[in-house]
């Protein structure tokens, strides 16, 4: 993908051109940065009209308010980044989205239903979830779709939910190496897990590498510790990079 650069716009935006299917070249990506000046306040509905929009990231304390609602229909890529953005819940695409990037957004207090994030990739294809360090996001953690996932990154850590769907926990795929993980520790998560994971040493292994550790003064009364853990896998023969 070539870059051009808009000499109007300020000098650490960036705009993606390609040229698409009507033989045009139309923009398919941007960076929208507002750290030093506090420019402009709210994201523009004019996203929306970019009909051949991929991938938008928005960074930087200038950013405020919400996402409009029209905003990214046809986006498969979104990043947030230090933003003072309190809700993305808008009419995005999320079936076809593969990249969904919510980092360090303090004010952030909602995000969309994530139940039917990347449900349209074809299996072959990245997908990536990373939810860190936003405190205000609260309550159950978001259940992501993995069936028929190849490839895989999921993140959410460091917010402050406080529950946690265990079902999901129990069914993830968790090959731990370099293309697949799947993490959910420092949240503010407490309590018990139940009698199906624990009694699965397969699963307890899998609620271990996904959960542990919680943010001080929260976690699981009966999550097995590093060594019991260790004796777990040698029982089960697994190796090291198992989970």
């Amino acid at each position: 993908m070539g870059s051009k650069k808009i000499n109007s716009l300020p000098p650490d935006w960036k705009v993606y051109w390609r040229m698409c299917e009507d033989g045009k070249n139309h923009i398919v990506g941007m960076v929208v940065c507002a750290y030093d000046y506090r420019l402009p306040g709210h994201v523009s509905e004019a996203f929306a009209d970019l009909e051949y929009l991929e991938t938008v990231v928005i960074m930087g304390p200038g950013w405020e308010g919400q996402l409009p609602e029209n905003f990214g229909q046809n986006v498969t890529g979104l990043g947030l980044k230090e933003t003072l953005l309190t809700s993305v819940d808008c009419n995005m695409n999320l079936a076809e989205m593969w990249q969904f990037f919510i980092q360090d957004n303090p004010l952030l207090t909602t995000l969309p239903d994530l139940s039917t994030l990347g449900r349209d990739l074809d299996y072959r294809q990245e997908f990536n979830v990373v939810i860190t360090n936003n405190e205000n996001l609260s309550g159950q953690v978001p259940s992501i779709n993995m069936q028929n996932k190849q490839r895989y990154c999921i993140q959410i850590k460091g917010n402050g939910y406080t529950s946690v769907d265990y079902h999901q926990i129990g069914l993830y795929r968790c090959h731990w190496g370099i293309e697949n993980c799947i993490e959910m520790s420092n949240n503010k998560i407490s309590g018990t897990l139940p009698d199906y994971i624990t009694n699965d040493p397969h699963r307890l292994v899998r609620a271990y590498y996904i959960l542990n550790p919680q943010s001080d003064g929260y976690g699981f009364s009966n999550m097995p510790s590093d060594e019991e853990v260790v004796r777990i896998k040698k029982e089960l023969d697994l190796p090291n990079s198992a989970y």
